[in-house]
């Protein structure tokens, strides 16, 4: 009887978690504006269930969008949405200097103008979707929850779900996008294949192909979940059980296979490999650096007269994001820009980005949990596919900018963290040890909510230090554009002169919201000699300023990094108020002149060209900082 009370209790708990994750969630889908891709994504799901066509966004799987999309498919911007939108209205930089990429990929297109055809629906079209997304996001801490419970009691799968729910990096992911619930779905797809391997029962093995599939159509990496459930299958079947679970491996593979190819409606499959036209190198048997040369490295050989059992759009989607690894771009890293990236650089996102609390955990965990003997189907389901995606990011060097790359290998470590408590009969003092890292952790994330995409742990200087450790998504996406306009409609002794706010998305969240601001006024200072064209420049005035768009390799901003910032509206989100002697400052500055004023260090204007030496203290030059 007390037994089954304090099972009452710890369920009681673990759900009290997950109804505080989904309100966390609510209230931050509803107070973030749209990120950089996610019209883009939006725009694709309607376009999916509208027309049949795939091909917007391919370069990730359609599922998530779908979802999201089905919210909004009563709007009429759903209904009016051009389907050749990308050919109609090229207004996009990025799509003007680079056709090609559009024409791969024409979400490029959807993604700045999407707010100018919904108009007043743009943010109420992604805060529907966002909430139509929920219930997949909180498919990953149910299953980590009950993992963890089942291989070592109920304490440890309550810690397993608090360090899933309460991460800052699963907190910031409401976004109609794939990374987070990929990450609940991957771990998902492996506990099925998991209690597959217990008994190698036929509905076991129907599941977990079924399972697998679904979590195929949330993001290309998952695919390193088939040679990780092949293996845990030929370490678990035994001779006994050789020539039956070989049997249920191949109606697992062709299950998932069904469901991958029921959501493509079927298009293009069996379309023979020698066929397609490839961009990627590898696929495409090319050095052609901008990957604009198509070829088939298959065609003409045995492989190429094989049909692909899979939809023609998912295939292609593989071959151009790998295109965008082939081409290459800047990368970021500790006061380091580099064109290509670092194999190590996501290994130090995670231990940057993730709470101390749950990395001491984590770690525990693992050593726990290798050096227990713990079962082959334990380490292959739950430890090797954390070990396989870091692998297989890491080793896509094309470029550095998004740690959301490495969100589905996230689920298998808070998991494992549960290790820590395996079985109830450690001591009290250990017990209590684990439990305030939990509470250190979770207080550290919760302290910056909602604005836990900008997250960065004690040791890394906090959010308001992370951009002298990474960029791009992986510092801000360029989501709190709402929070600039209601923090300006609470100061209206603050005019702004010009606003850099990095994405085009970002202006028309701005626009939508009634604030008329855009780049054009925020004077560029000097990447190199100073010309006289740029003589007057930087002047005075007030600007609001995203971090995201300070960190260019081109320095075109950098000296915003000589200054403290005014006011701190979010953690990368700032507002600077320039008066007329510290622009003559700036232009005298000798720092400038020699681009060298970004504070977290040096940068190039080219892959060939040597970098110059980190330069690792901001200089101020005013006093007022402001209330």
């Amino acid at each position: 009887m007390k037994q089954d009370r304090r099972s009452r209790a710890y369920r009681l708990l673990g759900t009290a978690v997950l109804a505080t994750y989904s309100v966390c969630y609510i209230v931050s889908a509803w107070l973030h504006g749209p990120t950089v891709n996610e019209p883009g994504h939006l725009a694709a799901g309607i376009i999916h269930w509208r027309d049949g066509d795939y091909t917007p966004y391919r370069v990730n799987p359609p599922l998530v969008r779908m979802v999201g999309a089905l919210a909004v498919l009563w709007t009429e911007t759903a209904r009016s949405l051009p389907a050749d939108y990308h050919r109609t209205r090229p207004t996009e930089p990025r799509g003007e200097k680079h056709p090609g990429l559009v024409a791969l990929r024409p979400e490029y297109y959807y993604m700045p103008n999407l707010a100018v055809h919904a108009g007043n629906e743009f943010l109420l079209m992604h805060r529907l979707a966002r909430l139509a997304v929920l219930p997949l996001y909180l498919i990953g801490p149910w299953v980590a929850w009950q993992w963890a419970s089942q291989l070592w009691g109920n304490e440890a799968g309550l810690l397993a779900v608090i360090l899933y729910c309460f991460s800052p990096t699963v907190l910031s992911y409401t976004w109609v996008a794939p990374d987070g619930v990929a990450a609940g779905l991957g771990l998902a797809a492996m506990y099925t294949v998991y209690r597959w391997t217990e008994h190698c029962a036929w509905r076991d093995a129907i599941a977990a192909g079924v399972t697998m599939g679904i979590a195929q159509l949330a993001k290309f990496t998952l695919l390193v979940l088939y040679p990780v459930s092949f293996l845990a299958v030929l370490l678990t079947a035994g001779k006994q059980r050789i020539a039956r679970s070989s049997a249920q491996f191949v109606a697992f593979l062709a299950i998932s296979l069904l469901v991958i190819n029921a959501a493509y409606s079927f298009r293009g499959v069996g379309v023979r490999l020698g066929d397609y036209s490839f961009l990627s190198r590898f696929l495409a048997a090319s050095d052609d650096p901008q990957c604009s040369t198509p070829g088939n490295r298959f065609r003409g050989t045995v492989l190429g007269m094989l049909p692909v059992p899979l939809p023609a759009d998912y295939v292609r989607g593989i071959d151009i994001q790998k295109v965008d690894f082939d081409r290459g771009q800047w990368s970021y890293l500790r006061g380091e820009y580099r064109f290509l990236g670092w194999y190590h650089y996501y290994v130090y996102a995670f231990l940057v980005k993730e709470t101390l609390g749950t990395l001491v955990l984590v770690f525990a965990g693992l050593v726990l949990l290798l050096t227990r003997r713990a079962t082959a189907r334990t380490v292959c389901c739950l430890v090797l596919p954390a070990a396989a995606v870091f692998a297989v990011v890491s080793a896509e060097r094309g470029f550095n900018a998004h740690y959301r790359y490495v969100m589905p290998a996230l689920p298998f470590l808070f998991t494992c963290a549960g290790a820590c408590l395996a079985g109830g009969g450690q001591s009290r003092w250990w017990r209590l040890l684990v439990w305030a890292c939990v509470a250190a952790g979770t207080a550290s994330g919760l302290r910056w909510f909602p604005h836990c995409e900008s997250y960065f742990n004690e040791i890394a200087g906090g959010p308001e230090e992370g951009w002298r450790h990474l960029h791009g998504s992986a510092l801000t996406w360029e989501q709190d554009v709402p929070f600039l306009t209601r923090w300006l409609a609470s100061h209206p002794d603050v005019q702004l002169d010009g606003a850099l706010l990095g994405s085009s998305v970002a202006y028309g969240v701005a626009n939508a919201l009634g604030l008329k601001v855009d780049d054009e006024y925020v004077p560029i200072g000097p990447s190199g000699p100073l010309t006289e064209q740029l003589a007057d420049e930087p002047r005075a005035g007030t600007y609001a300023v995203s971090v995201a768009a300070l960190m260019d390799p081109e320095r075109r901003y950098h000296y915003f990094f000589l200054m403290e910032p005014t006011w701190r509206i979010t953690p990368s989100l700032w507002i600077y108020r320039i008066d007329a002697a510290t622009a003559r400052q700036l232009r005298a500055a000798s720092v400038i002149n020699s681009g060298k004023a970004h504070g977290g260090g040096s940068t190039a204007c080219s892959p060939h060209q040597p970098q110059q030496p980190p330069l690792h203290s901001r200089r101020v030059l005013r006093d007022d900082t402001g209330p």
